[in-house]
């Protein structure tokens, strides 16, 4: 879901730094425990409330961001760039460079 993978992301982002100030190796792992630990603590707040429907949500939330996790994994063991970095530069090289390219070449990422 769309509107699902851009919440992802941006909690993904923000685990790096606030699991980094527990300790800089631990910022490697930060966006993956926070992107997986969200989901589940959703899951459990609505399962200690008894709302079934919250707790089917978290539930298909932790497993679409499994999916995403193994996605990425998979991605890392075939040395490919991973699809967040690639579309921050795409979006970075649109906005510093577009003025300066022809319309076609513009959207090429």
């Amino acid at each position: 879901m769309p509107i699902l993978d851009s919440a992802n992301l941006a909690i993904h982002e923000a685990g790096h730094p606030i699991v980094g100030l527990l300790g800089g190796r631990l910022m490697v792992y930060g966006g993956t425990l926070f992107q997986l630990l969200f989901p589940a603590l959703v899951a459990f707040h609505f399962l200690r409330r008894g709302g079934a429907v919250g707790l089917a949500f978290g539930l298909v939330w932790l497993g679409e961001n499994l999916l995403n996790v193994m996605r990425y994994m998979a991605d890392a063991r075939a040395h490919l760039q991973p699809r967040a970095e690639q579309a921050a530069r795409c979006a970075v090289e649109r906005g510093l460079r577009a003025p300066f390219l022809r319309p076609a070449r513009a959207r090429s990422c």
